[in-house]
């Protein structure tokens, strides 16, 4: 039976890593003793080749279950984890963390470019929620943030930082 190891300050150890211009955010989101498994949410900004002369970045996020010495499996959407997370408390609570996470990210990383395409096509209205508001979270941030057409049934949305704006000169 899951186990949530979020408190209710809603406080949870974060584990930031980056190498070669990868950067990655885990935090433990519970656990199942009954069959071994911790559960984290995962958000990663890994480079993309092809961008020019601006580095280009791909972020994605999940949910990683994984066991002693078993195969670790990703949860993509919340029709994927809806029996792990039967709460919609619970449910809120993973899905402001992974915000969390992401803002974390562009803090550290401060990429010029990123993009983000839905991992599983044909994703009901409801489901696209999440990535409009990690779209928020670079347009808060000073990023220009939009949708793309759909690709194959994926939507892809493309977040670009903006140059600060420089006060007006005077002569």
């Amino acid at each position: 039976m899951f186990m949530s190891a979020i408190d209710l300050t809603g406080e949870v150890r974060v584990e930031l890593l980056s190498r070669d211009r990868e950067f990655i955010a885990t935090a433990p989101i519970g656990w199942d003793d009954v069959e071994g498994t911790v559960y984290s949410a995962f958000v990663a900004l890994a480079p993309l080749t092809g961008y020019a002369d601006l580095p280009g970045y791909e972020l994605v996020f999940n949910i990683v279950a994984a066991d002693d010495g078993g195969p670790i499996t990703t949860y993509h959407d919340g029709s994927e984890t809806r029996h792990l997370l039967s709460e919609r408390t619970l449910r809120r609570q993973v899905r402001s963390l992974i915000l969390k996470l992401v803002g974390l990210l562009i803090d550290e990383a401060e990429p010029p470019l990123v993009s983000m395409v839905t991992h599983n096509a044909g994703l009901p209205p409801a489901a696209l929620n999440k990535y409009y508001d990690v779209c928020s979270i670079f347009t808060a941030k000073g990023y220009r943030a939009g949708k793309s057409d759909v690709w194959h049934g994926q939507h892809i949305w493309m977040m670009e930082r903006q140059a600060e704006h420089s006060p007006p000169q005077t002569y």
